[in-house]
């Protein structure tokens, strides 16, 4: 959306400063607040990359189940 019009104080439009254009203080406003945040110090909630291996796996193995080979 840059150097677009956007609706005034819409987040989802990228408009952080809520001036209704999609600019600069938009930009110097996401660069000012980077990093400024706390990260989730809980990461139980992650699943291991190894889950989506498994759960293509037994899709697989479903999958073919379901057809007959003649």
């Amino acid at each position: 959306n840059w150097n677009d019009p956007a609706n005034p104080g819409v987040w989802g439009m990228g408009d952080p400063s809520g001036d209704g254009f999609v600019g600069i203080d938009d930009l110097n406003a996401v660069l000012g607040n980077w990093n400024a945040g706390t990260p989730p110090t809980d990461i139980a909630d992650i699943p291991e990359p190894g889950t989506a291996s498994l759960l293509c796996v037994f899709g697989l193995a479903l999958n073919r189940r379901g057809k007959r080979v003649d």
